[in-house]
This record gives C-alpha cells, sequence and structure tokens, in this order.
C-alpha cells in the first residue's frame, strides 16, 4: 500500500476488510486489508488529507485536510456527498459518532466541530483550547467528546449543548 506523498493517516474499516489511507498527495485511498490491493481513490481536498474515520456502519468515510474542510464520501460508488467547510485551518482528526449521525472534527483553528452527517451543517463549534486541537473522540454513549489540543491540555465537551 503505497501513496504519492507522505501518508498522514490510516484506518480498518468496521468489518476489516478495507483499509484507508490519506497523505500528502491530496487524497485517501481505499485498499483491500487481505492483498493491499488499491480499490479506489478519493480526490477532492485541496492539499494534504491528514485525517480519516469510518462510519459505523462501514459506508461512509470522513476526511479532514490542510483546507479547513471535512468531507464526507459514499464507499460504495466513491462520490464525495458532503463538503463541510467551516474550519479556518487544518483539520487534524475526524471522529463518527456512535450512530453514524454525526462527524467530530479538530483543527489548527483552535477549535473542535460537531458536524451533523445528513445535512451537512455545523451542530455545534467547542472553543477553548489555547492553540492546535489535535485529536478527538467520541465516547461509546455518544453523550461526550474528547479533544487534546497542543496546548497540552485534554477536555471533555458535553454533545448536549457543547459544555
Amino acid at each position: 500500500m503505497a501513496t504519492r506523498g507522505r501518508s498522514n493517516g490510516v484506518a480498518f474499516a468496521p468489518d476489516g476488510r478495507l483499509v484507508a489511507t490519506v497523505s500528502d498527495d491530496g487524497t485517501a485511498r481505499l485498499w483491500d486489508a487481505q492483498t493491499g490491493q488499491l480499490l479506489r481513490r478519493l480526490e477532492g481536498h485541496q492539499g494534504a488529507v491528514r485525517a480519516v474515520a469510518y462510519s459505523p456502519d462501514g459506508k461512509m468515510l470522513a476526511t479532514g485536510g490542510d483546507d479547513g474542510t471535512v468531507r464526507l464520501w459514499d464507499l460504495d460508488t466513491g462520490r464525495e456527498l458532503r463538503n463541510m467547510p467551516g474550519h479556518r485551518r487544518t483539520v487534524f482528526a475526524v471522529a463518527f459518532t456512535p450512530d453514524g449521525k454525526g462527524v467530530a472534527s479538530a483543527g489548527a483553528d483552535g477549535t473542535a466541530r460537531l458536524w451533523d452527517v445528513a445535512a451537512g451543517k455545523e451542530r455545534a463549534v467547542l472553543e477553548g483550547h489555547t492553540g492546535d486541537v489535535r485529536a478527538v473522540a467520541v465516547s461509546p454513549d455518544g453523550k461526550t467528546l474528547l479533544t487534546a489540543g497542543a496546548d497540552k491540555t485534554a477536555r471533555l465537551w458535553g454533545l448536549g449543548g457543547g459544555q
């Protein structure tokens, strides 16, 4: 599994059959996890792609990149479903909520954001870090978001109201 640019992120599909990689060449790639065969290239980001996550049902991929966007991809067709701009700089991390209805993102603009998958709209902007937000995770019950930043802090956020 080789990319044309530096690889920045990897993820296994929930069923373990596919692997996704994202790289500096502006693409996400889908690979057969058993054979290593390239199955599909996903193109649309302007600049490096830094983050990747599979939806819980394995039907979508979320990516984030230097262009400040989070993009959602249909894995059956390879078609871009949503382009969600909002971050003013690089998106370093993405994570789906357990129900697959939301995507969280972490950015170099010091914010984490929660997105509505169906509408492609921001549900919340979480501010509090004093530098890049580098990582994001959603609790198994979908009620709490965890972020980590360059400001040497990790923060817990209640998803009910962005607290």
